[in-house]
């Protein structure tokens, strides 16, 4: 797009944030994208080419979730926005300008991460709190969403958020070799389910009903040996696989909230010219 408008990429590039930021895209995902700018100016100067570019991805079919900030704007963190904060952490370079991106990367978001990380981590447990209580805090669903559920794909991420922005060194006990094992095979596992489940549904939809079991059953999905399995059976492997997401979550969220009760909590700024925006 830079090259088609004669451009040069200084003072802006182009971020991949939450699944395609961590290379963990299923078929049908949004893709989640951050356009960083140096400054104002640019970002003034950007936006007719940022709308082009954004339409474009929708007209080929892609579904985007995008966002444009600038270099100062992610260094402030906003109490009413948690969810982009917690987004940059699975941050990636794309395209653009390196320079802009190595400065977000390596100077400017690892201070801005370090003086809130009581706020996150807070943030992170509240979220997941929230969550699980929407499943009544149970892995055991006769038709369990994959992605959102206790024991699904939200919880393993939630883990990584959480080892990302606790210092290990304060106290939190690492991993065990056995329990990334684990770990790994459950995501594994619910990863092939979240792509059936895409490609039977033709969209974004991660609920396992009773109908595609039976269908994952007589595949031996994610298993492996070919052999089928009674839906029954088959469920037996994704309650186990649940159960060992769940656990790590539920285990790590504890340890961690002593330190954010021993934390003193970063003062954490409201955008001030963004909230004007939006009041426009």
């Amino acid at each position: 797009m830079l090259r088609v408008h004669n451009r040069e990429p200084q003072g802006l590039c182009l971020l991949a944030l939450g699944g395609y930021g961590r290379r963990m895209l299923f078929p049908y995902s949004d893709l989640d994208i951050l356009f960083l700018l140096g400054n104002e100016r640019v970002e003034q100067e950007s936006r007719p080419l940022i709308s082009e570019f954004s339409r474009t991805l929708w007209d080929i079919g892609f579904r985007v979730s995008s966002a444009g900030r600038t270099l100062e704007e992610c260094k402030r963190i906003e109490e009413d926005n948690a969810e982009f904060h917690l987004a940059l952490l699975d941050r990636r370079f794309l395209a653009g300008d390196a320079a802009l991106f190595e400065k977000l990367d390596t100077r400017v978001l690892p201070a801005s991460e370090k003086q809130a990380r009581p706020f996150l981590l807070a943030q992170i447990q509240r979220l997941t709190r929230e969550r699980l209580a929407r499943y009544g805090n149970t892995i055991f669903h006769l038709e369990p969403n994959v992605k959102e559920s206790p024991g699904g794909l939200r919880d393993y991420q939630a883990t990584i958020w959480l080892r990302q922005i606790v210092d290990e060194k304060k106290g939190i006990r690492n991993i065990t070799a056995a329990e990334e094992e684990l770990s790994a095979a459950a995501v594994d596992f619910l990863s092939a389910i979240r792509c059936f489940l895409h490609y039977s549904n033709g969209r974004n939809d991660n609920t396992l009903t009773y109908e595609l079991q039976a269908a994952a059953a007589e595949r031996a999905l994610g298993v492996g040996d070919g052999v089928a399995r009674t839906p029954a059976e088959w469920m037996r492997q994704y309650f186990r696989h649940a159960r060992t997401l769940n656990r790590q979550t539920l285990a790590l969220s504890r340890a961690e909230s002593s330190f954010v009760v021993n934390s003193a909590a970063a003062p954490v700024q409201r955008d001030a010219r963004r909230q004007a925006r939006a009041g426009r």
